[in-house]
């Protein structure tokens, strides 16, 4: 029994941690994106970026609402494992958003554009280490969605 309570109040320590990013993270997130997609711009279609972009805002809007929601709730034991599940969501699909620029946004022959995305990508996975360093789990779904196109 005690063991159970250890580890719940583990859970929520860990998650207290990924969340102590939150606000700064979905700012930087949606300033990566569209700064990226200032810089693509003159490659592509722009209502391909913006349609992109217009993903991962709402990604990122998704996750600010849970944010929300578990400042206002609270951590606790009953409702822990159901922000974890959120948090894991949003983190994968944020992670699908950047891996896919990789595919969608990879001319050939543009090789400025090429660099553009693979820094970029590169820039967002790295900081990834830093804010997921709590959840082994999610570092690593992070990284991999995220480099593997």
């Amino acid at each position: 029994m005690e063991e159970n309570v250890l580890e719940s109040q583990f859970r929520i320590e860990r998650l207290k941690h990924l969340y102590s990013y939150g606000p700064l993270l979905f700012v930087a997130n949606i300033l990566v994106g569209l700064t990226f997609i200032i810089f693509q711009k003159p490659f592509f279609d722009l209502s391909h970026l913006l349609l992109w972009c217009g993903g991962l805002l709402i990604v990122n809007a998704w996750r600010f609402k849970y944010y929300k929601d578990s400042l206002r709730e609270g951590l606790k034991e009953e409702n822990v494992r159901e922000y974890e599940k959120k948090n894991f969501i949003g983190i994968v699909s944020t992670a699908f958003f950047w891996g896919s620029s990789g595919v969608f946004f990879f001319p050939p022959a543009e090789y400025m554009s090429q660099l553009m995305t693979c820094l970029t990508i590169a820039g967002v996975i790295s900081s990834s280490v830093v804010t997921l360093s709590s959840n082994f789990f999610f570092m690593i779904s992070f990284i991999f969605i995220g480099s593997v196109p």
